[in-house]
Order: C-alpha cells, then sequence, then structure tokens
C-alpha cells in the first residue's frame, strides 16, 4: 500500500532490486483508521491483486518458488493481522495434436508422470466454456508453471500456442517423434525431447522427461 505512487501496487524482486509490476488507485487517497483486505493470488506467471475483494491489478511476470514476505513501511502507526498463505498444485498445460496418437503419449506417459510430480495436468479439450478458446488458451499458458508441447504434427494451433508460451517466458519442454526429419528453423534451437513411438521408445521419454522435471524443481520452477 502506498507504493509507486498510488495507493496500492506490487513489485517483483530481482536480487537485490525491485521491479514494478502494476499499481492501481491513482488520485484517491488510501483510506485510513480501517482495515483494508489484500489478496495477491498467483497462478503460474499470472498475478492478481484484490483489494476489499475487488480487482485491482493485473500482471504478468516470471515467477519462480521462494520464500514468502510481507513488507511494511509508515510514517505513522499500522498494523498487519490474518495473514494466511494458500497454495495449490502447479499447472502443466499440454499441447498437442487431438487424435488418437497424441491421446496415448499424453494418457500413458505426460499425464501419469507429471502428476506424480505434483502437477495438475489440462490440455485445450478440457475446457467447457462458453467463451472463445482462444482466450482460455492464452489464460491457461499464463496460469500454468509448465508446458509441454508435441510438434511432431505441423499444426499451426500447436505452433501458436508454444510461440506465445515462449513469448513470455514460460518453462517448456518439446516432443517430438523421431519420424519427422527436421524441426521448423524458429524452435530448432530449443532443446526437444525426440521419442520413438513404440512402447520401448515411449519408456525412454519418460525418464527423460522426469529428468527436466527434476531440473525445473532444482531450479524453483513449478
Amino acid at each position: 500500500m502506498n507504493i509507486l505512487g498510488a495507493p496500492y501496487g506490487f513489485a517483483a524482486r530481482r536480487g537485490s532490486q525491485w521491479t514494478p509490476a502494476g499499481s492501481a488507485g491513482h488520485g484517491v487517497a488510501l483510506p485510513t483508521d480501517e482495515w483494508i483486505s489484500l489478496s495477491l493470488v498467483v497462478r503460474g506467471s499470472s498475478v492478481e491483486l484484490k483489494v476489499n475483494g475487488v480487482k485491482a491489478i493485473t500482471a504478468t511476470q516470471t515467477i519462480q518458488k521462494g520464500p514468502v514476505n510481507v513488507y511494511l513501511q509508515s510514517a505513522s502507526h499500522c498494523a498487519i493481522r490474518n495473514v494466511q498463505i494458500l497454495s495449490s498444485a502447479p499447472v502443466c498445460f499440454v499441447v498437442m495434436q487431438f487424435t488418437d496418437e497424441y491421446n496415448a503419449l499424453f494418457k500413458e506417459v505426460i499425464r501419469p508422470v507429471c502428476a506424480s510430480y505434483g502437477y495438475e495436468v489440462i490440455r485445450g479439450d478440457d475446457f467447457y466454456t462458453s467463451g472463445q478458446i482462444i482466450e482460455d488458451i492464452t489464460r491457461s499458458i499464463r496460469e500454468s508453471a509448465l508446458i509441454i508441447a508435441d510438434v511432431t504434427p505441423d499444426n499451426a494451433n500447436v505452433f501458436y500456442e508454444v510461440g506465445y508460451a515462449h513469448g513470455i517466458g514460460k518453462p517448456t519442454i518439446l516432443l517430438s517423434d523421431r519420424k519427422r526429419e527436421k524441426l521448423p528453423f524458429d524452435i530448432r534451437g530449443f532443446r526437444t525431447l525426440f521419442y520413438d513411438n513404440t512402447i520401448s521408445g515411449k519408456g525412454a521419454v519418460e525418464e527423460r522427461l522426469k529428468k527436466h522435471l527434476d531440473g525445473l524443481r532444482a531450479g524453483g520452477t513449478g
């Protein structure tokens, strides 16, 4: 409160530096002599600040796990109470073509492996809203801790979603069947797990996927 020239706001800490992430209420005096309810909700890289239950600020930030701190600065007496920290399972959003071949990879490898690491695993076909599907997709990417994408077929929707994830700095794991001769130029430089679409091949990609998830866990992401 009383931050960034506004009554409400938040900033991201990178090392010893604070970077402004959003503020609200410019031109409105901060109320005094009353309790103010603040709620900061973080889902993946989507951050939302609510003031007395009303959404005040939304922002997109690259978030890593770490200690939660509350900083209080005032020229006069102030107090803080009823601090609660509630956590939920991080979300892994899977991007792939919805055909039997890839459904099997999702159900037999990706979903059980990621679930064993504590992720809630979803795909685009899990949405049942009345809104535009692209809005559901982009929101889910922002709110996810991890993206896994199978880029074997030339699927425009898959490449769009991978590009969006890369654009906002989302941790992304790419998968591709070895039958694909080469990847598109734009993603050729990204680390990709190649697999053979056989029983033994799926076992191999399962082990390599676990190593990538171990790496993300060690780095504090997810």
